[in-house]
């Protein structure tokens, strides 16, 4: 036996029997493990084998049969009337774009343009840079109010 297993043996045998937390915990390695002191290291055998180890609970069958998505195609029996009935709705109308929307687009346009040459080296006068931050603030409010802000009847709430 072991160092450490002597140890422990003789600290579960040697405890107070009022201490429950340690006669159960005996109780449960021996329903697990047995009455045996385990393999030794490298390979020796059982310290004490005089206690036969109880078998363990025979393990339910295999099952044999397993799902097989060939065979379960061909099981399935499907009729043409469940393809040749539906067809997809109609694709909603675009229309053309309306005044604000082409206004926002065009003054966004103008600020993008202004700056990408700030960008490459020119230096516009104070009016300019002050007009091309009106022309982006303009734009991007353009822009967001001409997005949709009421919901359809009878939609599930998404919009593109």
């Amino acid at each position: 036996m072991s160092l450490v297993t002597t140890k422990l043996r003789d600290q579960m045998e040697n405890s107070d029997p009022s201490d429950d937390i340690n006669q159960r915990f005996a109780a449960l390695i021996k329903a697990e493990f047995g009455d045996s002191d385990g393999p030794a290291l490298l390979g020796t055998p059982l310290l004490d084998t005089s206690h036969p180890v109880e078998p363990a609970p025979p393990q339910p069958p295999l099952i044999d049969d397993f799902f097989d998505l060939e065979r379960a195609i061909d099981e399935v029996e499907l009729s043409d009337d469940d393809f040749e009935h539906w067809t997809p709705p109609p694709a909603p109308s675009v229309g053309r774009p309306g005044a604000k929307l082409l206004v926002g687009t065009a003054l966004l346009t103008i600020a993008f343009i202004i700056g990408i040459s700030v960008l490459a080296g020119w230096r516009p006068q104070a009016w300019i840079s002050a007009a091309t931050l009106f022309c982006a603030g303009g734009g991007l409010i353009m822009l967001l109010f001409s997005l949709p802000r009421h919901r359809q009847i009878g939609g599930d709430g998404s919009q593109i």
